[in-house]
């Protein structure tokens, strides 16, 4: 009998050992709330009840076994809950970590590659659009040299027509006057004026003096026709200055309308380079905006992924806790149900 209730104390202390999560303080009434607490009071009286009591014992200790069963099998359940969770987070986790894993490739890939490539090509391009520029501005400069040049040239033979023609007019009342007075006529004059205009016509080009040069140098000035053909030679004479003259304005008009014409062109293309540089610069930007953006999202995933690795690790060691703290129950529990069922065994009736 002394062996017999020596058994049933350890049985008791067993399941006094299960009841920890009740503080002292709780007292008797909260320890037999919980179905650890009530087995361990029913035994506890019935531990120190004598003999007749140990039939009921037999009785509580098969029930006790019953409800040691059941404990297990809501720890396992609940364990078993908590792992599933556990296993659910840690596969939301890997999904969100080969999300950021593959954002972060994909978009380092885009960076080093397209986006690379799109602004060496967009430099390139405004490289040689400021070359057309500085080409542009070249040919301006040469066409604007040029044009002066020949205005120059045009200016300076203009105003040698102009003197010729007074010359020439100068001449022609000289003339006028010596054969007005036949008495008078110096034959050595008019051919120092015919030889004056001979001389200045030979600097400008494109008159003929030879004939009227020859016909001076033998004719007979008191001749009426001798005059009149000499005045006449003179006449034509101016007219051709004249018309030299017109002809070098009519050209030097056209040469003005073909630089306005160039410098127009010119300035054209100019324009369009300068909007070319200007759309380009402005993809450049947005570009450069584009580029930021997509670092900021790259260093924001790797934050993320960094924010994910810790707890997934989190998950993993609760996980690893709930796994011992399972097994560590289970294991209590299942040492319990054997002592049960040899406390049983033990005070079945002889």
């Amino acid at each position: 009998m002394k062996t017999q209730k020596t058994e049933l104390v350890l049985l008791l202390l067993i399941c006094t050992i299960n009841c920890v999560s009740i503080s002292k303080q709780d007292g008797v009434e909260e320890l037999k709330k919980t179905s650890w607490g009530k087995i361990a009071w029913n035994l506890s009286q019935l531990a120190f009840s004598g003999d007749s009591a140990l039939k009921e014992l037999a009785d509580v200790l098969t029930s006790v076994t019953e409800q040691v069963k059941d404990l297990r099998h809501d720890h396992e359940f609940a364990s078993d809950k908590a792992i599933n969770v556990y296993d659910s987070k840690r596969e939301q986790l890997d999904l969100e970590i080969d999300e950021t894993v593959t954002f972060i490739a994909r978009n380092t890939d885009y960076l080093d590659t397209q986006m690379h490539d799109y602004i060496v090509n967009i430099n390139k391009r405004l490289e040689n659009l400021d070359k057309n520029v500085q080409e542009n501005r070249k040919q301006l400069e040469y066409l604007t040299f040029t044009r002066q040049k020949q205005n120059e040239k045009f200016l300076d033979t203009l105003s040698q027509y102009e003197h010729m023609v007074a010359q020439v007019d100068m001449c022609i009342a000289l003339l006028q006057g010596i054969f007005a007075n036949e008495e008078f006529i110096q034959v050595d004059r008019v051919k120092i004026i015919t030889r004056k205009i001979f001389a200045a016509t030979m600097l400008i080009g494109g008159i003929d003096m030879k004939e009227l040069l020859e016909t001076t140098e033998s004719a007979k000035y008191t001749d009426t026709r001798v005059q009149k053909y000499i005045l006449e030679a003179f006449n034509n004479l101016r007219k051709q200055f004249i018309d030299h003259k017109n002809s070098d304005i009519a050209y030097d008009a056209e040469q003005q309308k073909e630089y306005e014409d160039q410098k127009h062109q010119l300035d054209g293309e100019l324009l369009i380079f300068k909007k070319d540089i200007a759309e380009l610069i402005y993809n450049l930007s947005v570009t450069e905006e584009k580029i930021r953006q997509i670092k900021d999202d790259i260093e924001s995933n790797r934050k993320d992924q960094e924010f994910y690795s810790k707890e997934k690790e989190f998950i993993n060691n609760g996980r690893q806790i709930e796994e011992k703290w399972k097994s560590k129950i289970i294991q209590g529990i299942q040492q319990s149900i054997i002592i049960h069922r040899e406390s049983h065994e033990f005070n079945k009736p002889t």
